[in-house]
């Protein structure tokens, strides 16, 4: 005779008992997604992870790298083991470097201060460098590939993506190629702008530039999807832009190092332009494919990765980036590290873009840049002017302004559907 068990006494779930668990555990994830908790982790996630990036973004693209370990620079360029280094050792060693030794001595990439050398060579009538001059010389190098950096962080970013995809087991929504392509251009393309921008401007004017970016992601939003904002909207976005504004154009002195020039403010208006076409391209490929906030991070990184490949390939960076590695081995791990700050970061920012608007996205990482740079001066132990404290209140009232604006919102159209 056939056995009939009783799930119920066996202690088993019943499928009834399943999809009713199931059917809570979707309401819940869904009261979360857009709730005021969910946001305050987003902001906390978003604040923690880029704080230490751009620490590093700064540190990686901006110092010089070998300055504190010139003693072991000076053995592995002093080939004959003389303790001196010959005009030839000299030559060969910045020549491994991706530059060449006739190559103006003004070049910002140069490792050593070529008029302190020439200076020395002409007052001992030598052609060669001991370790103390050596040391006075030496100005260390500067990380030799932006491409690289941000090809390292695609990937990392795409993995990240990948393994909570397969923690959350989220099924994937099919969505054209070409639109998840056209995406992930815009993407890294205006990262690399960016990115690219320090070696031609300083710190403070990327920042600058890159905290306006509300700006061309509601022209667009208006323009090309007619999305509506009150003006106190505007009066609040212009008030946080003025903010940062007068945060980094008002310092004393030169907080932040280095000088701008015209080229490089012009990379950061493409990465700008670049920028206000992004947001607003991946909320509407959310909303009309119903793509999951990991799948567009995953697709997104994914293609970048190509794109950086074919720059590293094209530029011929490939090596002189592997060559840089092995001879500074620290900063591998500043680069993986830099990676990872950013693919923790990207995983809260596709929780704004997706749960949130491309607007409130952009004012959280406005704020995040002012914080960032404001971690940067304490850091550095830059001294911050009036007018800087100025737009620091200007950021902070205009945003709070925004949020009292947004809840208010939210409770009249509520109260209007009950009505």
């Amino acid at each position: 005779l056939p056995v009939v068990i009783n799930t119920e006494m066996a202690g088993q779930p019943t499928e009834s008992q399943v999809t009713k668990e199931k059917v809570e555990a979707g309401k819940a994830k869904r009261k979360f997604a857009g709730s005021r908790a969910h946001f305050l982790l987003c902001v906390i996630g978003v604040y923690s992870a880029y704080l230490f990036y751009g620490f590093l973004q700064e540190r990686l693209l901006r110092d010089r790298h070998g300055v504190d370990e010139v003693d072991t620079v000076f053995s592995k360029w002093d080939a004959n083991g003389d303790g001196k280094l010959s005009l030839a050792e000299l030559q060969s060693s910045v020549e491994a470097t991706g530059l060449k030794w006739d190559e103006e001595v003004t070049a910002k990439r140069y490792p050593l201060n070529r008029s302190h050398v020439d200076l020395l060579f002409e007052k001992s009538g030598e052609s060669h460098l001991d370790k103390e001059g050596f040391k006075q010389s030496y100005l260390g190098e500067l990380f030799p590939s932006t491409l690289a950096l941000l090809f390292v962080q695609c990937i990392i970013n795409t993995l990240i993506a990948t393994i909570v995809l397969f923690i959350s087991r989220e099924v994937r929504k099919p969505s054209p190629i070409f639109d998840q392509i056209k995406i992930s251009v815009t993407f890294v393309m205006s990262m690399f702008f960016s990115n690219y921008a320090l070696k031609f401007v300083n710190y403070p004017t990327q920042v600058v530039a890159k905290s306006c970016k509300m700006l061309p992601v509601m022209a667009i939003e208006v323009v090309r999807y007619r999305r509506k904002y009150s003006v106190l909207q505007y009066i609040l976005v212009l008030l946080i832009t003025s903010g940062v504004t007068f945060f980094n154009f008002f310092k004393p002195g030169k907080a932040g190092g280095g000088d701008s020039s015209i080229f490089g403010l012009l990379l950061l208006l493409a990465s700008l332009i670049l920028d206000g076409n992004t947001g607003p391209a991946q909320r509407k490929m959310k909303e009309d494919y119903h793509i999951s906030k990991y799948h567009l991070m995953q697709f997104t990184n994914f293609w970048a990765i190509f794109v950086m490949l074919a720059g590293l390939i094209v530029t011929g960076e490939i090596m002189p980036s592997f060559s840089f590695l092995e001879r500074h081995p620290y900063t591998l791990w500043n680069v993986l590290l830099f990676g990872l700050l950013s693919g923790i970061g990207q995983l809260f920012v596709f929780n704004l873009v997706a749960d949130f608007s491309p607007l409130m996205c952009t004012l959280v990482t406005t704020v995040r840049k002012f914080c960032t740079f404001f971690f940067s001066v304490i850091f550095h132990g830059h001294h911050m002017s009036q007018e800087q404290w100025v737009g620091a209140a200007f950021v902070f009232i205009g945003v709070l302004l925004w949020e009292v604006d947004s809840q208010l919102s939210k409770k009249k159209k509520q109260k209007e559907k009950t009505q």
